[in-house]
């Protein structure tokens, strides 16, 4: 469902970049939307369910090219056909993807494009949502409840709102598993996991770079 979501969205900027209006009133839209969409250049996102359908959409949809998991297991087709486009995985010490989580294997395995799969220091489930920044508002007693690990607000909120699209648009040349970059403070772990000390449900779309003075896409849902 959340990935027929997605590919709805992608339906509507079509409309969009066409002239068309997809509003369901008939509300009048901004001028100059027109043009401004370079939808060939899409990638998807999400944190839990919201990474699940990332993928699903990925391999659903030829105009997805890119695509970043944040700590949600995967299902369907996708987990045993994988993908030949790039993908991020991302976990946590608390759900260690790889070793754990027995979608993500075989996943991983039929990856044949670019792909990582990064770990956030001190995080939980839910640390790569904004549930982070609201919890030293709460009782510890209900905190310890939240699955948001130790990690400052700032460096959790920073996963999503640029450093994981920001190598998928800027992805190293070394091969899978022989990689460590310094960018974002990242350093190589087995199995060519990377080990992050920076820094939903939902799934997003972001814009890829290029050459085109177009906008790239972005788009999110509920």
């Amino acid at each position: 469902m959340r990935a027929a979501d997605l590919r709805f969205v992608l339906d509507q900027l079509t409309v969009l970049e066409r002239g068309g209006n997809p509003d369901a009133e008939g509300s009048p839209l901004p001028r100059g939307l027109r043009g401004t969409l370079d939808l060939t250049r899409v990638g998807a996102f999400g944190h839990s369910r919201g990474g699940a359908a990332s993928a699903a959409v990925m391999y659903l949809d030829e105009r997805v090219r890119a695509g970043i998991d944040l700590d949600g297991a995967l299902d369907g087709p996708v987990v045993e056909h994988g993908l030949d486009l790039p993908f991020l995985l991302m976990d946590t010490a608390v759900h260690d993807g790889l070793n754990e989580d027995g979608s993500w294997p075989p996943f991983w395995a039929h990856l044949s494009d670019w792909h990582r799969c990064l770990r956030l220091a001190d995080a939980d489930h839910n640390s790569f949502t904004d549930i982070v920044a609201i919890a030293p508002q709460v009782p510890e007693s209900v905190r310890e409840a939240l699955q948001i690990g130790t990690i400052p607000a700032d460096r959790g909120g920073g996963c999503r709102t640029g450093d994981c699209a920001g190598l998928l648009r800027s992805p190293p040349a070394r091969p899978p598993g022989r990689w460590a970059s310094a960018v974002g403070g990242f350093t190589a772990l087995p199995r060519g996991r990377v080990h992050s000390r920076i820094g939903t449900g939902a799934g997003r779309l972001f814009g890829l770079p290029g050459t085109s003075r177009r906008r790239s896409t972005f788009a999110s849902i509920p």
